[in-house]
């Protein structure tokens, strides 16, 4: 947990730049999919805008934005993820990882890698996993002004 501690105090001095989101129409089903592809997954809720912008971040700093569909979760281009995997056993986070890279989707900004377009995943949690490089619950992480995507989902 220490380590985990040191790194995200590194990367937070870093500073990565302020994501900006155009707020455009985009068209999901052109989105590659990174992860697995079907398994459980929480059924989005019909009162639930599936066009609202979430922001998940470390201490203050917003490190990535996306939103949550009936296809999975999409992180948006010019995100952060950690480079480093710290959490106990995810391969899935570190398949994606990998694949990322053989795809190009994905340069190095140290501590960082920022995305070069967007990419859908499994689930707000996998988004998380991968933007903050350890276990995270993306239901908690993921959020739009202040307020959490598991409260938005219950109101």
């Amino acid at each position: 947990m220490a380590k985990l501690l040191q790194h995200h105090q590194k990367c937070i001095k870093s500073k990565p730049e302020l994501i900006t989101v155009k707020e455009t129409e985009m068209n999901v089903l052109s989105i590659k999919n990174y992860g697995r592809p079907g398994g459980k997954k929480k059924v989005v809720p019909e009162h639930y805008d599936q066009n609202l912008i979430l922001e998940c971040s470390f201490k203050g700093v917003r490190l990535a934005t996306g939103k949550w569909t009936e296809r999975g979760f999409v992180i948006f281009k010019n995100s952060h993820i950690m480079q480093e995997y710290f959490g106990q056993n995810n391969k899935g986070i570190k398949l994606i990882l990998n694949e990322l890279q053989k795809d190009n989707t994905i340069v190095e900004a140290y501590p960082y890698f920022t995305l070069t377009q967007d990419i859908l995943v499994h689930s707000p949690s996998t988004a998380a996993r991968l933007v903050n490089g350890n276990s995270r619950t993306g239901f908690r992480d993921w959020k739009h002004n202040g307020k959490a995507l598991e409260s938005i989902i219950a109101s």
